[in-house]
């Protein structure tokens, strides 16, 4: 069975600012991008602390093959209190007022270098450039570029977006979906857009969340300029 997950709102960066949430209203997902420092912008991801997904029973990110082979370095490390740590904490207390979220990754946008993505993990916070985690391929000038990573699994997974949706799928095996992201267009009659995550990837959700939540802003940038 799939695990689809919609967005509570629609509009301006409505993938950057939203939570995401299950058929039954679950929180599973929330997002945070602050629109300062506009060069510098940093999106955060979080779910719940107490969530029982029946996917992953790890608060954490599984940290992905292709991340664990960039980020071994003590340089790029985060063992420190750093924000991102203070989240993780933070999140481990009980909360009075509702649930309690957990941070598991940023992503950096830099309009001069290169982008970076960090996943949390236990108490650690690994940091990577999106430039060493993602292989661009380009299929249609009319379209984004494809992104493709090495997942946990040591598998290559394929970002492909088209007119309509955004599709993942094992680079090996094109025609098997690992997840689709249903866009909110006048085609599709979506009303706000939702990411359906299949059997064959729910084994590594929070992974394919993250990168979801890069490649899409990247589509976006890219159809608002062709408009402009």
């Amino acid at each position: 069975m799939s695990l689809k997950l919609y967005r509570r709102r629609n509009g301006f960066e409505a993938s950057l600012n939203n939570t995401y949430c299950d058929d039954h209203g679950n929180v599973f997902y929330t997002v945070n991008t602050p629109m300062k420092p506009i060069t510098k912008r940093v999106t955060t991801i979080s779910k719940p602390f107490d969530i029982t997904t029946g996917i992953d029973e790890n608060a954490a990110l599984v940290l992905p093959v292709s991340l664990r082979r960039s980020a071994g370095s003590d340089q790029e490390e985060r063992d420190t209190d750093s924000p991102s740590t203070s989240l993780s904490r933070r999140g481990s207390d009980a909360s009075r007022n509702g649930p309690a979220f957990i941070y598991i990754a940023q992503i950096e946008y830099n309009t001069k270098t290169s982008s970076k993505i960090r996943f949390s993990t236990d108490q650690h916070t690994k940091e990577v450039e999106a430039k060493t985690f993602f292989r661009k391929e380009r299929k249609s000038v009319w379209v984004p570029r494809d992104r493709i990573f090495t997942g946990e699994d040591g598998k290559e997974y394929r970002w492909h977006p088209t007119t309509k949706l955004t599709e993942l799928t094992s680079n090996d095996d094109p025609r098997t979906p690992i997840a689709t992201y249903y866009r909110d267009t006048a085609l599709t009659k979506v009303e706000n857009g939702y990411l359906e995550i299949f059997p064959e990837g729910q084994h590594m959700a929070d992974e394919i969340f993250v990168t979801f939540i890069y490649v899409e802003r990247l589509r976006t940038n890219t159809e608002r300029a062709q408009r402009e």
